[in-house]
């Protein structure tokens, strides 16, 4: 049943009575909130920045191998490891 519905062991679940039998459902970690609710830890104190700044600092959150290819450098790498 856990394969089958994709729960993991130790998963909490919420059982509802549906008269006729019971619905179990998993338990979400957290409460929902709306954009409001979370939006305080979205405050930014410092400059803007630019999208060049932005595209650059996701081509270096990309793995060393995919960054290259991605950054256009050339696919050189061969052995996982940077020559």
């Amino acid at each position: 049943m856990l394969k089958a519905s994709g729960w993991e062991i130790g998963q909490e679940l919420i059982a509802i009575n549906m008269g006729d039998g019971i619905l179990l459902k998993p338990k979400k970690p957290f409460a929902e909130k709306t954009l409001n609710d979370v939006a305080g830890c979205l405050k930014y104190q410092g400059s803007p920045k630019s999208l060049e700044y932005m595209n650059d600092a996701i081509c270096q959150g990309f793995t060393k191998k995919a960054s290259l290819q991605v950054c256009g450098y050339p696919s050189f790498v061969t052995s996982g490891k940077e020559k």
